[in-house]
């Protein structure tokens, strides 16, 4: 398991997670606040609100559907 580093500023912290992104499989950037989770890839720009659990020493990051048909 990777030891992931924690970046704190005020009432948010951030994480990067290396192969998070959902389409990509690049870095994704995580920001944790009052109002949720937000999360950015590093390597394409996508954009998206992450439904983030922490279990047992890991953090699962799950992506919800974006729209229905």
């Amino acid at each position: 398991m990777e030891e992931l580093i924690v970046k704190k500023d005020g009432d948010s912290a951030e994480v990067e997670l290396p192969t998070g992104c959902a389409l990509c499989g690049g870095p994704l950037a995580v920001r944790f606040s009052s109002s949720g989770a937000y999360s950015v890839c590093v390597s394409c720009r996508w954009i998206a609100r992450p439904s983030v659990a922490f279990r047992g020493g890991a953090i699962n990051v799950v992506f919800g559907p974006t729209a229905l048909a």
